[in-house]
Parts: C-alpha cells; sequence; structure tokens
C-alpha cells in the first residue's frame, strides 16, 4: 500500500498517456463506433460486381488486380470508411475511390467523389479510407489504373470498425510532451554559459521572421486594400465584397448578374452531378441559392 501510495503520481501519469495513445490510435474505430454506421461486407465474384473491367481475375472469394476498376451498386447506405486488405509483396498500391451519393447521384458524380490513395499490400494487411458521405451511397468505384504490379485483395467492406492499434513511438513522444508539461521546461531561463544554445535560438528566431516578412512582402505585392465602389462587375469579387454591395442597395440576397430560370429543371440544384446531366453550365461556389436568388451564408461582421 505504501509503495502505491508513493509512486501514484508516476503510476497516474503513465496511465494517462496510455490512454491518450489509446485515444489517438484508435480514433477512426471511435468514430464508426459513434457514427453506427452499418457495416457491409462487399461480395469479391464477377456475378455479384456491378461491373468491372481491366486485369482483374476472381478466384476463390479473392480478386487480383494489375489494372483496371471495380464498382458495386446499389449500396443505398450511409458510408464513413472504405477498408481493403491486400495482399503482396510489401508495396504501396496507388488507387483511386469514387463514390455517388444522395447529393452525386449521377454517374459524373464519381468525378467529384474522388479520392487517390495509396495501399500497403504486404500479408493481408488491412487498409481503412475514411470518407464521408452526403446521405446514402448509390454506388463504389475503386480504380487500379495507376497499378503496375499485381496485388490480391481478399476483402473490402464498408464501414467496418478498425481494429486495435497502439503505436509505442507516439507513446513516447506523448510522454516526452508530459514531462516537458509536468515539470514546467520553458520556465528553464538560459544561461550566459550556453552561448551554443543562445546562438541556435536566436537564428531559428531571425529564420521565422526573414520568412514571415518575406511571404508577407510578396503577398502584398500585386494586391490593393482598396476599391473604389460601386464596383462594375460585382459577379467576379468576393462573398464580402458581394455582400457589402448587397448591404448598400438595402437587401440581403446577392446582387449577381445570373440567369436562373434553367435552375428549376434540377430537382437538386446542390448536385454538381445533375447539374452536369441537365446541362445546366456555370454556378457561383460557397453561395446559397433560394427563389431565384443567391445568397451569402458567411458571418456579416466584417462587412459591418
Amino acid at each position: 500500500m505504501s509503495v502505491l501510495k508513493k509512486y501514484k503520481m508516476l503510476i497516474f501519469f503513465i496511465i494517462t498517456c496510455v490512454l491518450l495513445e489509446m485515444f489517438i490510435a484508435n480514433i477512426s474505430a471511435i468514430r464508426m463506433v459513434i457514427s453506427g454506421g452499418e457495416c457491409m461486407e462487399m461480395p469479391l465474384d464477377s456475378q455479384s460486381i456491378g461491373s468491372y473491367k481491366g486485369n482483374i481475375s476472381f478466384y476463390d472469394g479473392k480478386i487480383s488486380v494489375s489494372g483496371g476498376d471495380i464498382t458495386f451498386n446499389d449500396i443505398n447506405s450511409e458510408m464513413h470508411n472504405v477498408s481493403l486488405t491486400v495482399n503482396g509483396s510489401g508495396i504501396y498500391v496507388p488507387i483511386t475511390v469514387s463514390f455517388t451519393d444522395d447529393n452525386f447521384a449521377y454517374e459524373k458524380g464519381f468525378d467529384y467523389n474522388s479520392n487517390d490513395i495509396n495501399l500497403y499490400a504486404y500479408n493481408d494487411t488491412e487498409n481503412y479510407i475514411m470518407l464521408s458521405s452526403y446521405g446514402n451511397v448509390k454506388s463504389l468505384r475503386i480504380s487500379f489504373d495507376k497499378l503496375d504490379t499485381p496485388v490480391e485483395i481478399t476483402d473490402i467492406s464498408i464501414n467496418k470498425i478498425p481494429s486495435f492499434r497502439f503505436n509505442f513511438l507516439r507513446f513516447g513522444i506523448i510522454i516526452l510532451i508530459a514531462l516537458v508539461i509536468k515539470y514546467k521546461l520553458w520556465n528553464v531561463k538560459l544561461s550566459d554559459r550556453h552561448p551554443p544554445l543562445l546562438f541556435m535560438v536566436t537564428v531559428v528566431l531571425c529564420g521565422c521572421i526573414m520568412c514571415s516578412a518575406v511571404v508577407i512582402a510578396n503577398s502584398a505585392s500585386d494586391v490593393s486594400l482598396l476599391q473604389d465602389y460601386p464596383i462594375s462587375n460585382i459577379n467576379a469579387q468576393d462573398q464580402y465584397i458581394q455582400l457589402f454591395d448587397a448591404f448598400q442597395k438595402g437587401q440581403l440576397n446577392l446582387d449577381l448578374d445570373y440567369d436562373t430560370s434553367n435552375f428549376d429543371r434540377a430537382e437538386n440544384i446542390y448536385d454538381r452531378s445533375e447539374r452536369k446531366h441537365e446541362g445546366i453550365s456555370g454556378s457561383f461556389w460557397d453561395r446559397a441559392y433560394y427563389n431565384g436568388k443567391f445568397y451569402s451564408y458567411f458571418g456579416a461582421a466584417p462587412v459591418i
């Protein structure tokens, strides 16, 4: 009992660092548990996969891939991650994961929800790709067009909870940071007896100041902080200038010169794939559309 009392702070310190590392290393698993997404194991046979093309062969519930892509259709579930278990010769495999969901319902949605990933292929290594769908996923496509070495895929799943992980290197870094905080090493005064250390601190400080000065000078050289008002081409301005212009005219909607009559053809005008499908060209990024008018959802404080 006396031993525990003597070392209780040390025990508390170590347990806290262990729990912190467990939280950091397994944050993706914690997110999956909280989200409650349905885990779905994708079928790896030619009859069940929606479509495939390229150098892909199926055998014993596995896939051998050296190029091409595979597509799973009619998923109809929210997606928070995609996991691929890959066999290979200890190489990194470049793939592209894309999907269509409630916000990108058409085939062209693959162009927008696209993520380039490097998988590690070795001895059934599990690779987790964190994704966030808008509503339910319709289709999932995995492209291996950049692959130049054959690999074997033994499992593809959606919303699979990652296995428990613990990184000893990161755990050591956490302990070092905790020690710095515990003993308040930033309060240690530098002594004149250590000129090399003082010189190093001076060099780093001067370098930071010089880099900041260069960045500020380059960014300010071609930018004018003042503009004449009224502005002739309000469409080309940022959201704050457009909002300022709207306030000057006594209205909340942005006074943009844009024909919105063809927007009515789209069921979901925010779906870029549907806009392309319906032949609707042009849009304003970071603007809200409602009842034929555009609005800014950015805060008005900078304008006021």
